[in-house]
């Protein structure tokens, strides 16, 4: 049933974030001297990660469906927090510094796998 097959695919999910999403959170970080607290996986209903007031990043397992430059500027999204814990100009400022993208363009892509939010 679809129920079932949902729940196969959430567990592929959730084993390959597990295993992909702490390192690549770890090297990013280091290589842009951030520092995060903790890290979780959720199956999150509405966004793709957080960053909480004491650098606790959580990110969604449904990030696994997206190409790779979009699991990483999500979690340069996150990253930014640590410092930033706003969206206001200075956040976007920094994340643009960090990507090579441009930041409209790139989370209009993120709408288009998803209902997620940034």
């Amino acid at each position: 049933s679809r129920s079932y097959l949902e729940n196969v695919v959430v567990g592929i999910y959730r084993f390959e974030a597990k295993k992909l999403l702490p390192p690549k959170l770890t090297e990013l970080s280091m290589k842009h001297g951030f520092q995060f607290s903790r890290i979780t996986i959720r199956n999150n209903k509405r966004n793709w990660g957080s960053c909480s007031s004491r650098n606790n990043i959580s990110l969604n397992l449904q990030m696994m469906k997206l190409p790779d430059e979009l699991i990483e500027y999500i979690l340069l999204h996150e990253l930014v927090h640590t410092k930033i814990k706003n969206h206001g100009p200075g956040f976007w400022q920094r994340l643009d510094e960090l990507t090579d993208f441009k930041v409209r363009g790139l989370s209009k892509q993120v709408r288009k796998y998803s209902t997620y939010t940034l």
